[in-house]
């Protein structure tokens, strides 16, 4: 029994390890990019740049199980997200998302981040004018 134990808590490390190397490559591409910011002139090709790493980072967090959750014009659903406010919307309805605020995440189909949104309350009223009677 505490031979398995042993067993297990190694195999948690080693692949805690290689999440972690990856993730350094990620970490040395913004260096690199960060580097290359202090002198460049091509806005484009550093913007390209890091979009790549953003690429490379999503492509290692979808590998380990991350999904993220697609929450605008979805319903609310308290379960998957965290309302942080309420606006007013002509295009989405009454308790449909109509903004992400900070992206979600599932791990294996488990919650590990909740989305925090903005949840429509429909359209803006417009405010009668009763003068004319």
């Amino acid at each position: 029994m505490r031979l398995q134990r042993k067993s297990l808590q190694r195999k948690i490390k080693t692949s805690n390890e290689n999440i972690l190397i990856q993730i350094l490559e990620v970490m040395d591409n913004f260096q690199r990019a960060l580097e290359v910011a202090k002198s460049a002139t091509d806005f484009d090709s550093l913007h390209r740049g890091t979009e790549l790493i953003n690429q490379h980072l999503s492509d290692i967090l979808k590998k380990e199980g991350i999904k993220k959750i697609q929450v605008v014009g979805q319903k609310f659903d308290p379960h998957l997200h965290e309302a942080v406010m309420k606006v007013e919307s002509d295009k989405y309805p009454d308790g449909m998302i109509a903004e992400e605020i900070a992206a979600g995440y599932m791990l294996n189909g488990k919650i590990i981040r909740h989305s925090k949104v903005a949840v429509s309350g429909g359209k803006m009223e417009v405010a009668k004018d009763n003068t004319d009677e």
